[in-house]
């Protein structure tokens, strides 16, 4: 978090750093984070002087921390700009397979930690608040529509249970208070301005298939039925939940960016963001920007993987011209001691149409593959680059990869 001197030239902002136990919820994050600021600005003094000079840098659960903390508490006094990156401002369906079908690895599945993720507020907090279920009896249907979906909390007793329902309706009332609050802020024309970064183009698990009790979870396509966008996503939240709901009718306010999730607090695009705050008017830069690469790599990549198993990477090289790349690689480093461990070759799969970038126009992805030799427990870097294409330069992504011991 910035407290920051908007005009033109000011000097340096001060930082203030807030990690918060996301575990227990939305609520007491949002509140302790009102106590660690006033905490820092300490005298009424200072804390006049920072009225409506506050700007959130906010990533994933974090922009809804903020979002509560603003709308409920006494964040609106001091916030001027909120910035979300990759926030859930809908839900995302990842919670949902994992409270439902599990925590897993893979094929392996992991009971104890499923367990212990059924106790977490936070989890069901981060359920989608949009319809993502098609039932059975709809399937038949080959052209489904919105209003075919379920919510997460229509769903039997039979396939979730009586306290997931009950977790269900908890975590829909910090959603409907952000909402209430937030609205009562922009009537008195107090709501700070928002700035929402989605991350797109990976593949993102974006709506579930209801077959004999279960659900089945889907992320190789778009539906058509998807709100709007058909930009899958950053790999774990889709493009569809990350602009809040009072910007429906302002999608210009969204700024896409190619990033997977974890690594968009780290993109350049964030300082350039903030430059701009103290350059031009937050209503020029609400106007967003879509980083249209004309060529970008979608990464399918898994978040945890087993030690000694060998771990799948898939990219899509996504754009609208045909030229294609001659070669890529990828690159997995050590985090812990910044070293490389691993390099190997990209092999081409082959060429089909995509729904990934469809809204900029008939676009086409290439697909390559490898198998990472299995690794030892420990966080990496997973970096695939293609090379060699035709009036480009190399085309990059990258994300991390936790391995760990069974």
């Amino acid at each position: 978090m910035k407290s920051a001197d908007r005009r033109p030239g000011a000097g340096p902002a001060d930082v203030l750093l807030f990690p918060y136990d996301y575990r227990l919820g939305i609520r007491d994050a949002a509140e302790r984070l009102g106590e660690c600021l006033d905490a820092r600005l300490g005298t009424r003094r200072e804390q006049r002087q920072a009225r409506w000079r506050v700007v959130v840098v906010a990533h994933s659960m974090g922009g809804l921390v903020a979002r509560h903390w603003i709308a409920r508490g006494n964040g609106a006094q001091y916030c001027t700009t909120l910035i979300t990156l990759g926030t859930p401002h809908r839900g995302t369906p990842q919670m949902l397979d994992q409270l439902v079908n599990g925590v897993g690895m893979g094929p392996v599945r992991l009971d104890s930690a499923t367990a212990v993720l059924r106790d977490w507020p936070s989890a069901y907090e981060l359920l989608p608040q949009y319809p993502v279920v098609l039932p059975a009896a709809r399937r038949r249907n080959p052209n489904p529509v919105l209003a075919d979906l379920l919510r997460p909390g229509e769903l039997t007793q039979n396939i979730v249970g009586a306290r997931f329902l009950d977790g269900v309706r908890a975590g829909r009332a910090e959603h409907e208070a952000i909402k209430i609050g937030w609205e009562s802020l922009s009537r008195a024309g107090l709501a700070p301005d928002v700035i929402p970064v989605c991350g797109r183009g990976h593949p993102t698990l974006t709506h579930f298939e209801e077959k004999e009790g279960n659900l089945r979870a889907v992320a190789d396509h778009d539906p058509a039925w998807q709100l709007f966008g058909q930009w899958r996503g950053d790999g774990t939240v889709p493009a569809v939940s990350t602009l809040p709901l009072e910007l429906d009718e302002h999608r210009g306010a969204w700024h896409i960016w190619t990033n997977r999730h974890r690594m968009l607090p780290g993109a350049e695009d964030v300082i350039e963001l903030l430059s701009k705050l103290n350059e031009d008017t937050t209503q020029n830069i609400q106007r967003g920007r879509v980083t249209r690469a004309r060529l970008s790599l979608g990464l399918s990549l898994p978040d945890l993987a087993v030690e000694c198993e060998p771990i799948g990477v898939k990219v899509e090289l996504i754009g609208d011209h045909p030229q294609d790349a001659s070669g890529g690689r990828v690159m997995v480093r050590d985090t812990a001691s910044g070293r490389r461990c691993y390099e190997g070759p990209l092999a081409r799969l082959g060429e089909e149409p995509t729904s990934a970038d469809r809204s900029p126009g008939g676009q086409r992805a290439r697909h390559w593959v490898h198998r990472i030799p299995g690794l030892k427990p420990g966080l990496y870097s997973v970096k695939t680059e293609l090379s060699a294409i035709p009036g480009h330069r190399n085309v990059v992504t990258e994300d991390l990869l936790a391995v760990v011991a069974l």
